[in-house]
């Protein structure tokens, strides 16, 4: 049983998580925004924080956690985000980290994804999405967890499903039950973007542009984002990128109607599980020289992989890599931007003896009357299975900001259309090399075609 001075040391800390954190971990530097959340969660019943990335979300959220647990009696915590990896690896992975690092001995018994203190102490983390090797972990499993003392963690919150926003808020009934929900704003739409529209939640802002280590220009706090990190991402993305207002500004993307594949729905294809056929493809947007690059994508089923980018590789040596790469990957179909440069890449492959799909973005679509050319037809498609969440992409920074950067238009005949890449590098957007050619990949499994594997 704990003494009356514990005791009381405990009930003063239920009023200072900042203080807690001090306490365990003297070396730790918490800067303005982690305090301005720790403090919320005292005052507040809900508080929604979208943020940048690398400002210590998820550093905070690990002590709060371990605070919350250690200060109130009885007590509980439960910590969820959209896939198990987030949760096992990311949140749970800095929870065990604090827990062996505090100062002060914590106690209970600490596993992967569970922190056992007694019956009615414990915290758990759970998936909100089915996983290979995982159960499924929807709604149903945050009934049962109520407590007089309750803190619910909704962890990259953009990606949390509705019916585990729902049982979220269901669970947390009492008096001092609390919901944190904190992440990078992917959408400006779904239960996430609705907490900053809603009167009863808290809100706070964190930009990357905000971080000490930004401001002075030196490394204030190890790990965290950094001014050149910033300066890449502006360079890379550009300012007025989707993926440079959610990830650096921690604002939520401006989508308007003319937004192909929203980047809500990219995110969600990042290493997402999907069902699909065994059909493999290889696809490839060709550049020769400049800044432009030359991508190579090969897809099994719906699954899709960066096999490389390069600038300034000569046609030869790109018709070899892809000659390569189909005969590695037992690809059966084979599609090449044929477009200037490409064109001689085609040839090549045909001396070869590969039968190949050249792919001409401005020729004419299958449905001439829907689309007004064959790259509005072939992006339309790929937008489909983005919408339908049956297709799985690499966690590629540069092509998720792609994607999320095309636009589309009607013609005055009421025809779809992509954006220029000229019209897209007046936005200050670079050519959209990987979109293009994960695109093309894409298109050539869909194709009204079959080829002969004259190479097998």
């Amino acid at each position: 049983m704990a003494s009356r001075r514990t005791e009381g040391i405990l009930l003063r800390l239920q009023r200072d998580p900042v203080g807690f954190v001090k306490l365990c971990w003297p070396d730790a530097v918490l800067w303005e925004k982690q305090i301005e959340v720790a403090e919320s969660v005292v005052g507040h019943k809900r508080v929604t924080v979208r943020s940048g990335h690398g400002v210590g979300k998820s550093w905070l959220m690990a002590r709060l956690a371990i605070w919350f647990l250690t200060v109130f009696k009885p007590s509980k915590v439960v910590t969820t985000a959209p896939t198990w990896t987030q949760v096992e690896k990311v949140l749970w992975g800095e929870i065990a980290a604090a827990y062996r690092s505090s100062r002060i001995p914590l106690g209970g018994e600490l596993l992967s994804t569970q922190w056992k203190v007694s019956e009615d102490c414990f915290a758990l983390g759970i998936s909100t999405r089915e996983g290979v090797d995982q159960r499924d972990f929807g709604s149903t499993k945050l009934q049962g967890f109520h407590s007089p003392n309750l803190l619910v963690i909704l962890d990259e919150a953009a990606g949390v499903p509705p019916e585990t926003w729902t049982g979220a808020t269901s669970l947390a009934t009492g008096a001092n039950n609390r919901i944190v929900a904190i992440g990078n704003p992917a959408s400006p739409s779904g239960p996430f973007y609705d907490t900053f529209k809603s009167p009863i939640w808290h809100k706070i802002e964190i930009s990357c542009l905000e971080h000490p280590n930004v401001t002075t220009g030196e490394i204030v706090i190890p790990g965290a984002v950094s001014s050149e990190w910033v300066e890449e991402r502006r360079a890379e993305w550009g300012e007025g990128s989707p993926l440079f207002q959610a990830k650096v500004l921690g604002q939520f993307p401006v989508e308007g109607s003319d937004t192909l594949i929203p980047l809500s729905w990219v995110e969600r294809a990042v290493h997402a599980e999907v069902a699909g056929d065994e059909r493999k493809s290889i696809g490839c947007d060709v550049a020769r020289f400049g800044e432009d690059e030359t991508v190579i994508f090969k897809s099994l089923g719906n699954t899709y992989e960066l096999v490389e980018s390069v600038n300034k590789r000569a046609t030869n040596e790109t018709a070899g890599r892809l000659v390569l790469a189909a005969k590695d990957s037992g690809a059966e179909f084979v599609a090449v931007d044929d477009t200037g440069v490409g064109g001689g890449v085609t040839d090549m492959l045909r001396e070869q003896g590969m039968s190949v799909v050249p792919v001409n973005f401005g020729s004419s679509a299958e449905d001439s009357e829907r689309f007004a050319n064959l790259k509005a037809e072939i992006f339309w498609c790929l937008r489909e299975d983005f919408e339908k969440n049956l297709i799985s992409i690499p966690n590629d920074p540069v092509l998720i900001n792609q994607l999320a950067s095309i636009k589309y238009a009607m013609t005055s005949k009421g025809q779809i259309k992509i954006e220029s890449k000229n019209d897209a590098k007046k936005r200050g957007l670079r050519s959209p090399d990987r979109a293009d050619a994960l695109a093309i990949c894409h298109y050539a499994k869909r194709a009204n075609w079959i080829p002969e594997m004259l190479w097998i």
